[in-house]
């Protein structure tokens, strides 16, 4: 095995400094043109003119009296629970399954955050995790709509404790057809990178309590009353003013707001369950050497298939699958909707020799196709590399032969109708046993190193993926 050295091994080590985006917000010409004006143009008495313009869309969007533009929305959470008047010594309950965020502002005031557990099937506070925590002191409730799923609202408002709507992950979402936003006596909302709607950093505090509205307006320019330009009378407040520049691109995001909606409601998020990770009958070994077809004991079939029917019968709109090892029986692989294939021909099996591993991958899969008819993924696929190993052939641990394996499996499955996925194993390496097939006692098949450095496979990737 030889390493790459001069000029070659410098482009290497070059390329494997890039840094590889995976996920960000959809920016077009008109979020640009919106932040461009309010640049050139936004000063002065202009100031707030974006600002204005956003708050007043956004208002009329969630169906509230008032909006009030934010930095994010830790501080409109913050700001909620002072307008309540949540202090020392009071209790607000808030989800356990949360970003902290959502809890660190009780702690600002030196109030106690009690933890509610949350209902399994929404991922959200229930009446019936909240209600055995109510006491003298609980001032407040943080309901957390996590990931876009919202808690029960009718049967929260029946405890009769003030809620604040923690909506910074639910822009767009439905409990019973209402929007959320119009739920808490304040309802929050986020513009981080990663939400719906970005603007860099920001959030929005909506409510129809004007007494509240008035409050907020006064605690987040430093205790002054809106149009006080004279500061002749300040109360102590804080600095939680968006810049007009971020509301302006929050206004271009919010006039896109349906088809923003509509690209993250229909990306796909579960797909298909999957009951089982390579489950195996007691004669695997024979069976992977052999190639027997022999019937397995009944009694593990009828086991796998009743996992099958329970989750079809917990939910009947998602397809059902597994993930088969190398040798899984026939009829095993019968009563899924998609057949899910861990496959390593090339490495753990035929390695070095790729062609001949391609050869027994098409016709293993072309055999699991004519007997099931069903659609096949390759849920594992994939070559142990270490980072920085390079050889002029395509050699067992080098980044060149990953590249070489992963390209194949990808060209092979493009060939073949009845393919219709195929997962690289793995994203980055990690850490597991020590063993003689673990070099640093690290798993090596993934596309980037341990600290998320890309190797030439990511680069591979990201140039046929575009």
């Amino acid at each position: 095995m030889e390493r790459f050295h001069g000029k070659k091994h410098g482009k290497f080590r070059k390329e494997m400094k890039k840094i590889i985006p995976i996920a960000g917000p959809s920016i077009t010409k008109k979020e640009i043109d919106y932040v461009y004006d309010a640049i050139k143009n936004g000063w002065y008495e202009n100031a707030f003119d974006y600002i204005k313009k956003f708050e007043k869309k956004f208002k009329k969007y969630v169906n509230r009296r008032y909006a009030i533009s934010l930095p994010s929305c830790t501080s409109a959470l913050h700001l909620s629970l002072l307008s309540l008047g949540v202090g020392p010594g009071d209790e607000v309950i808030v989800s356990d399954a949360t970003w902290i965020a959502s809890a660190a502002p009780i702690i600002y005031l030196g109030a106690k955050p009690v933890f509610a557990d949350i209902n399994p099937k929404t991922w959200c506070i229930s009446y019936a995790t909240i209600k055995p925590l109510v006491n003298k002191k609980t001032k407040a409730i943080i309901a957390v709509n996590l990931y876009g799923n919202m808690p029960e609202y009718d049967e929260l408002k029946k405890i009769g404790i003030p809620i604040i709507e923690d909506a910074a992950e639910s822009l767009g979402s439905k409990y019973k057809n209402v929007l959320s936003g119009k739920f808490g006596i304040t309802s929050c909302f986020s513009f981080h990178g990663t939400k719906t709607v970005t603007t860099g950093e920001g959030g929005m505090l909506v409510t129809d309590s004007k007494k509240i509205y008035e409050k907020c307006m006064i605690l987040r320019d430093h205790g002054r009353k809106p149009n006080d330009v004279l500061y002749s009378k300040l109360i102590g407040g804080y600095k939680y003013k968006m810049s007009n520049i971020q509301a302006a691109l929050g206004l271009a995001q919010f006039e896109r707001i349906d088809e923003l909606i509509d690209r993250d409601k229909n990306h796909p998020s579960v797909i298909m369950w999957s009951v089982a990770n390579e489950p195996f009958p007691p004669d695997l070994m024979n069976r992977m050497q052999s190639s027997s077809e022999e019937p397995v004991n009944p009694v593990s079939t009828q086991f796998l298939n009743t996992l099958i029917a329970d989750v079809r019968d917990l939910d009947d709109s998602r397809l059902v699958t597994f993930a088969a090892i190398h040798g899984t029986p026939m009829e095993w692989l019968e009563n899924v909707d998609v057949v899910m294939v861990n496959r390593y021909y090339g490495w753990y099996f035929d390695s070095m020799n790729l062609d001949t591993a391609i050869e027994k991958l098409s016709s293993e899969l072309e055999k699991i196709h004519t007997i099931t008819r069903k659609p096949i993924m390759v849920s594992e696929f994939g070559a142990d590399t270490v980072e920085g190993m390079h050889a002029f052939s395509d050699e067992l641990y080098t980044e060149e032969y990953q590249v070489e394996l992963l390209k194949k499996y990808l060209d092979f499955a493009q060939s073949k109708d009845f393919m219709v996925g195929m997962h690289v194993w793995v994203f980055a390496d990690f850490r597991t046993t020590h063993s003689t097939m673990r070099i640093g006692g690290l798993n090596r098949k993934g596309v980037f190193t341990r600290d998320r450095k890309p190797k030439m496979a990511a680069h591979f990737l990201r140039s046929r993926w575009k």
